[in-house]
């Protein structure tokens, strides 16, 4: 081997090494909790680990050097991508679908709030009116009260009974009866 390309192969690896050394001790600078946390609060050491994790040792220096954090993840692209010097298909396919699976992970976004808290709030408040207001009231009574007559109508209708003895509708085929139409004829 010519002694050239030997010198440029052994320069090479150390970059490399040095490389991944700093990789290492940026991914170090992360904890255990702090990794297994939201994704969003993450430190651009945890990035990094992120970015190790997924098989893109070599990338993972790119993000701490530009001070990439989790909050930033899902505004990255392929033009962002490429600008960071990202320019491998494969690579940004893989580091922009591990990132939207981090997304899918924890969907409530940033602030950690549960996507129950709205509909579980207004659920509680409607139980707190009706118990409040409503129940025992006049108006339920008279609610209950139709509500039985009308499940009445519709059970008497699918048994082909009549209910009720002034049918408005009588006669017509939207009537609960049998449903014959009369036409005068002129």
């Amino acid at each position: 081997m010519h002694p050239r390309t030997r010198t440029f192969i052994s320069g090479l690896l150390t970059v490399a090494a040095v490389s991944l050394a700093l990789v290492m001790g940026q991914t170090d600078k992360c904890s255990e909790s702090e990794f297994e946390g939201p994704h969003h609060e993450w430190g651009a050491a945890c990035v990094a680990r992120f970015v190790s994790h997924i098989g893109l040792t070599d990338k993972a220096n790119t993000f701490v050097a530009k001070g990439i954090e989790g909050h930033t993840l899902r505004e990255l692209n392929a033009t962002v991508l490429e600008s960071m010097n990202i320019t491998r298909n494969q690579d940004q396919q893989k580091l922009l679908e591990n990132i939207a699976r981090l997304e899918r992970h924890n969907p409530a976004g940033a602030s950690g709030d549960s996507v129950l808290y709205l509909p579980l709030m207004l659920l509680g408040c409607g139980a707190f009116v009706y118990i409040m207001f409503l129940k025992g009231s006049y108006f339920e009574k008279t609610l209950q009260r139709n509500l039985r007559r009308i499940t009445k109508k519709a059970n008497a209708s699918r048994e082909g009974g009549v209910t009720d003895k002034d049918d408005w509708l009588q006669g017509t085929a939207a009537s609960i009866g049998q449903g014959s139409r009369r036409r005068s004829r002129k």
